[in-house]
């Protein structure tokens, strides 16, 4: 009866250990978006505000690009990206709190 017990408890322990292993785990995924660059406004300090672009998806998704080409920093420009994740949000006051992003191809759409 314990021997039952105890392959029981091993094999639904296994099966905890495999399920929690194969979680898919976003941080590598890369992903293509249609998407709109934004201005936005976001504060830099106790008496300060500055601006900075954004990547805004067809989703509504916000994501902080970490380089974003001086050719493509133009308010409601729409492009199409290639980016990976990042799960990583900037430094407090360096940038609006939003997802960093790594983007790995940018072009503009017509």
């Amino acid at each position: 009866m314990f021997k039952k017990l105890r392959i029981t408890y091993l094999l639904f322990g296994v099966g905890i250990i495999s399920i929690i292993g194969c979680r898919k785990n976003n941080r590598n995924v890369i992903s293509t978006a249609t998407a709109t660059i934004v201005l936005v406004k976001y504060a830099c300090g106790s008496a300060c505000d500055a601006i900075k672009f954004v990547i805004k998806t067809n989703e509504n998704e916000l994501f902080t690009p970490i380089d974003l080409g001086v050719d493509f920093r133009t308010n409601n420009l729409t492009v199409k990206i290639r980016y990976k994740n990042t799960r990583k949000l900037p430094e407090p006051y360096t940038a609006p709190a939003y997802e960093m992003i790594d983007i790995m191809q940018i072009s503009l759409l017509f």
